[in-house]
């Protein structure tokens, strides 16, 4: 019965900051949209609300853990990430909460606030990816891990979602040098992110095709690819358009076009990472598989890919086009999908929570 419960609901640790990150996009998503629509704004806040609960109760919860386990002689728990993917969740967890406070606090009038809150979850949020996408990436290079399978893309999504907010976060401030710096830094992300990306979900697509299906256990996983497309988009759009700051307004549609044609090549490879996610949840459900964090794998990725069509919609250089047309129903549908499997993973949360409670 005990083992049964560790399936039902796994102890503290890295991967349930997958709620966070899920529950976080979301609110960002609805607070972009408030202007439009003024009673999202309450049901984003809430969100937001949520998710900043979360993160404390999983970080005190972690911190204070790894302290107990530490001054016991037990070392099996590590406050730092080490070849555990699922740190990027908590990586994507601070940066995703950091991005809702940046969207949804200057409309309650807390303009200063939000930026300060954002700067720390930013910088919080990009050293934790960092590190735990250069530290798996030299364990998959000098370790035997396995089978590749998407999981592993969870460590090098952090940076693309560095490179994302950072370069939303830099117009805040008014120092040129700062902002100069943060865009330095959210570029270099862009290309680690993208870079290591590539190479782990080549290898885990064809280590599906060319040895065995992905384990059960891992066919949720198989929407994390996603999450480099959507984010990616939304990091190339996000980098051209602060670019402007620095560059002359005679070149700045060339960064703005660049932009746009990698938007247009990560919009044509969502469709067979689609399909493919698709059937290995179908694979999933039909087997009946028991609830895991790794379910919240359908938000994040999800939610990026609306985050990013919706930003690429609302570039003025399309204004009107078809593209842009088809990008923003693709980020409209893809919310409405994200509110469908933010439902379904926050009851099966509770439920699972609920169910190891009376069972304890």
């Amino acid at each position: 019965m005990k083992k049964q419960r560790e399936l039902i609901i796994p102890p503290m640790g890295p991967a349930w900051f997958s709620t966070v990150m899920g529950t976080a996009i979301l609110a960002a998503l609805l607070g972009r949209r408030s202007a439009d629509h003024p009673w999202y704004l309450p049901i984003a806040t809430t969100l937001l609300l949520i998710g900043t609960l979360l993160l404390i109760m999983f970080t005190a919860t972690y911190i204070t853990r790894w302290i107990w386990k530490t001054f016991h002689g037990n070392t099996h728990i590590r406050l730092l990430p080490v070849v555990d993917p699922a740190w990027g969740s908590v990586s994507m967890g601070y940066l995703a909460l950091g991005a809702a406070l940046l969207t949804i606090g200057p409309q309650w009038g807390l303009d200063t606030f939000a930026v300060i809150g954002d700067t720390f979850l930013w910088w919080t949020g990009t050293f934790i990816g960092l590190v735990t996408n250069f530290s798996f990436l030299a364990h998959a290079l000098f370790r035997q891990l396995g089978q590749p399978t998407p999981v592993w893309g969870l460590a090098v999504v952090g940076p693309m979602v560095s490179a994302t907010t950072g370069a939303m976060l830099l117009r805040e401030y008014e120092s040129v040098g700062l902002q100069f710096f943060m865009l330095t830094v959210s570029f270099l992300c862009f290309i680690i992110a993208l870079v290591h990306g590539l190479i782990i979900f080549a290898l885990s697509y064809g280590a599906v095709k060319r040895f065995k299906p992905l384990p059960l256990k891992d066919a949720i996983s198989a929407w994390i690819p996603l999450g480099i497309v959507g984010q990616s988009t939304a990091g190339a759009v996000a980098i051209s358009h602060s670019s402007g700051l620095f560059l002359r307004i005679s070149i700045h549609p060339y960064a703005t076009t660049t932009a746009v044609i990698y938007a247009v090549i990560m919009l044509i490879l969502s469709v067979p990472v689609l399909i493919f996610a698709f059937h290995q949840t179908w694979r999933a459900l039909r087997s009946t598989i028991p609830f895991s964090p790794g379910w919240w794998a359908l938000t994040f990725p999800v939610g990026t890919m609306s985050l990013g069509e919706t930003m690429l919609s609302e570039l003025p250089i399309l204004r009107g086009s078809l593209l842009a047309s088809i990008s923003g129903t693709i980020g409209t549908a893809a919310l409405v999908f994200l509110c469908f499997t933010w439902t379904l993973c926050a009851t099966s949360s509770l439920v699972a929570v609920l169910a190891y409670h009376r069972r304890s």
